[in-house]
């Protein structure tokens, strides 16, 4: 890959800092080539490559807000079956490190599109760096490249395609603060949770006697401080009860 810029109708190199512009030249089978110009990652294509374009703008409504938006560009390393093809030594760590990270890419996005309470991007730099790209407000598009001569390899890219198409989009935060409030009733998800393991009789306890839970709460309301002297006395009343 090579970055350029073509300032003042002069090129100049943006991946290597040089003083000079960079020649145009063409060979002798007429293709045009930058003399000198930097090729960054030309021989590794056992990694996973990430150009990342981040622009940054103020609001317009007179406050101290900066919009920042960002671009992924990611060139994912494709799995490799060892026992196929027999990697050994530098190989073998590298596609095991390949495989492991898509694994851990393939569980990140199961866990959105499945509304987990926990995602896995911590168990892996890629998907802890793409973090805030995966899933939110942000939107993902992936290009498959297959090969035809294979075909375990390109199961596992179709469907790590195919499960990416689903990430749904959470609701922004303003839109967020208009839902209610609703506290889970703890008592009945642990009464259903006793009756999913076949434990009826704890169940059929805690309908009889109450829940510990339950239990705590009443000893803490009866810890609490008798009303002030200054309330009136329908209000002590409406607190006693």
């Amino acid at each position: 890959m090579s970055y350029y810029e073509v300032y003042m109708d002069r090129c100049y190199d943006l991946l290597e800092v040089k003083a000079k512009e960079i020649a145009i030249l063409d060979d002798k089978d007429g293709q045009i080539h930058l003399k000198g110009l930097y090729r960054l990652n030309d021989v590794s294509s056992r990694s996973h490559g990430v150009l990342v374009i981040s622009v940054s703008t103020p609001c317009d409504d007179g406050s101290s807000a900066v919009v920042t938006w960002k671009l992924n560009l990611i060139d994912l390393a494709g799995n490799e079956d060892n026992r196929r093809t027999c990697n050994e030594g530098i190989r073998l760590q590298e596609s095991a490190k390949i495989n492991q990270s898509l694994f851990v890419l393939s569980n990140v996005i199961y866990a959105l599109n499945n509304n987990k309470p926990r995602v896995p991007y911590r168990e892996n730099k890629l998907t802890r760096i793409l973090q805030d790209s995966l899933g939110g407000t942000s939107r993902a598009l992936m290009v498959a490249c297959l090969n035809p001569g294979e075909y375990q390899e390109p199961v596992h890219t179709v469907s790590l395609a195919a499960r990416s198409r689903h990430i749904s989009n959470s609701v922004p935060s303003a839109q967020k603060q208009d839902t209610p409030n609703v506290k889970p009733d703890m008592e009945a998800k642990l009464r259903a949770w006793l009756e999913s393991k076949g434990k009826t009789k704890s169940a059929q306890r805690m309908k009889a006697f109450g829940s510990p839970l339950m239990s705590k709460a009443s000893s803490s309301l009866s810890s609490l401080k008798k009303p002030c002297p200054c309330h009136s006395s329908t209000k002590a009343k409406a607190i006693t009860n």
